[in-house]
């Protein structure tokens, strides 16, 4: 196996991520710090709506679709790496950090 290059640019850089992550978000889509958790964002303004959470190297997000486009496009301008994104629904289950998000009629389950 060859490495062509690192996917956050340094290697074994989880604090470097987390930084540049969080940097991001409060800065380009003015969302504050929760006083509970320095790992979840949440918007304060009301529109538009967006929660991140922030693990390690994962990153769940839960928002309107105003919030999830601004979120994309200051992704792209900012020339930061991103996994695929995947959507939960009823069909496809999500995995964060060893849980499973399931999707229910009216709930969202956590195993």
């Amino acid at each position: 196996m060859v490495v062509l290059k690192p996917l956050y640019r340094i290697t074994e850089a989880g604090t470097y991520w987390w930084a540049t992550y969080s940097k991001h978000y409060k800065e380009k889509l003015l969302i504050t710090t929760s006083i509970f958790n320095p790992c979840f964002l949440i918007t304060t303004m009301g529109t538009p709506f967006g929660i991140v959470g922030m693990q390690t190297d994962n990153i769940i997000i839960l928002g309107d679709n105003q919030f999830l486009a601004l979120k994309e496009d200051k992704l792209v301008k900012a020339n930061l790496i991103v996994k695929l994104k995947e959507k939960l629904s009823l069909i496809i289950l999500l995995l964060f950090n060893g849980c499973i998000l399931s999707l229910n009629k009216d709930s969202i389950t956590l195993r």
